[in-house]
């Protein structure tokens, strides 16, 4: 009987030392994991800056539309209806000069009309003359009756002292000015102002549409602002191309917009901090449940936009600025005053950083890192797979965790928050009270 007690104790003493040899790993567990690195160029990415992400069309714009051809057909048809016909080439400019001034999404639109009234009067005087005197030669030339005479002769035996005479009037200037009261040149002064709307390179002046539509359409290229101009209110029942050139003066608004929309995307800054998703694992009696701390997540998620994006920002700026001669030597300070701004941030369209990041983190939610599940796990000597794993970006697949001095580690993939690297992760063991 001692001898059976002796096998029997031996044994039970062999099966509680090969029980003793599986590890136990049973417990809870953390893992805190830094996204800061991997996430850096995802985050950036992401970010827009309100004005910056679109081209500045602010700024001082004239245009010069000369009407020439327009005005001489209307004076020669006038004329030509009841003196006669004439070969005659007109000459020289009658040009309009037109001033748009694009600022914060309103525009005003005018005509210098005085500038305007001076040179119809101009284009008129030089060539009103030498016109009407082709005209006049003309009719002379298909009269039998005055075959072989001179205009001034035919003037003098009719005993006129000049054409304009027989036209009722008694020199040259007095027919001019009855020809600018006919075309009424006050109305070249005028003004129009209201709101202007952008769509990628065109901008629409609203209500400016002089042919009945909503608003005057202007393409931009190159500074310069290209549209289809209606001569209807200079009683021209034609259309001519206009073109508004961007003043030479730097605007210095626009430098801040091309700089932000030149180099977003491109900064060289390096991202700072900590971006922590801390995990927890349970493991007991072959069964585990893993989740994520979302609510942390978000709130450290939020701490690092807040840390880096202003610095992001300025670096943005200051690479843009740097290949602009127009500022060479200027600091950012003194560039963002000169333009107007009183921050980076509204130079971006926000009133603060504050604003911005509200904005930016309400595309965010507590559901976007949450992950939660459970299920069986096994051992394999050393590992721990856990099993049919929904969480940590496995898709159900398996997700095997190696014992290390206490501590389970393994490699986690974050390609759905759009980054396509592992990470490693250590799960910490909570000691046991």
């Amino acid at each position: 009987m001692k001898k059976f007690s002796a096998i029997a104790l031996t044994a039970t003493m062999i099966l509680s030392l090969v029980g003793c040899s599986k590890k136990n790993f049973d417990g809870d567990y953390n893992a805190d994991i830094d996204l800061s690195k991997i996430m850096a160029s995802t985050i950036q990415s992401s970010l827009t800056f309100g004005k910056g992400s679109s081209q500045s069309f602010d700024g001082a714009y004239t245009a010069e539309v000369d009407i020439a051809d327009y005005i001489c057909d209307a004076i020669q048809s006038s004329i030509e209806d009841t003196l006669g016909s004439s070969d005659y080439e007109w000459t020289g400019t009658l040009v309009v000069p037109m001033q748009l001034e694009l600022s914060d999404g309103e525009f005003t639109l005018s005509i210098d009309g005085q500038t305007t009234s001076d040179n119809f009067k101009t284009f008129i005087s030089d060539n009103i003359e030498p016109y009407m005197v082709s005209v006049f030669e003309n009719e002379i030339s298909s009269e039998p009756s005055l075959s072989g005479m001179t205009l001034d002769e035919v003037l003098e035996a009719a005993g006129y002292s000049s054409i304009w005479e027989t036209m009722g009037y008694e020199s040259k200037e007095e027919f001019i000015e009855d020809y600018l009261d006919y075309f009424d040149t006050s109305n070249f002064d005028e003004e129009t102002s209201g709101e202007y709307e952008t769509d990628g390179n065109t901008v629409t002046l609203k209500g400016a549409g002089t042919d009945g539509s909503d608003g005057w359409s202007l393409t931009s290229e190159d500074d310069t602002l290209t549209g289809t101009l209606d001569l209807s209110e200079f009683d021209i029942d034609e259309d001519t191309e206009i073109s508004f050139v961007r003043d030479d003066s730097v605007n210095m608004a626009s430098v801040i917009q091309d700089a932000i929309a030149s180099s977003q995307g491109s900064s060289d800054y390096e991202w700072t901090g900590t971006l922590i998703m801390p995990y927890q694992l349970e493991l007991s009696e072959g069964e585990y449940s893993i989740a994520v701390d979302a609510k942390t997540t978000l709130d450290n998620f939020e701490t690092y936009i807040n840390d880096n994006i202003e610095s992001y920002i300025v670096s943005i700026i200051e690479k843009g600025l740097a290949s602009n001669p127009d500022v060479e030597g200027m600091s950012l300070e003194e560039v963002l005053e000169a333009a107007g701004y009183s921050s980076v941030w509204e130079a971006i369209g926000y009133e603060s950083k504050e604003a911005y990041v509200e904005e930016y983190m309400a595309n965010f939610s507590i559901s976007d890192f949450e992950e939660k599940d459970s299920g069986e796990y096994e051992i394999d000597g050393d590992s721990i797979t856990l099993k049919d794993v929904d969480a940590a970006d496995k898709e159900g697949e398996d997700w095997a965790l190696t014992y290390n001095e206490g501590n389970l580690e393994g490699s986690i993939n974050f390609s759905d928050l759009g980054v396509d690297e592992d990470a490693d992760i250590t799960f910490v063991r909570e000691a046991e009270e």
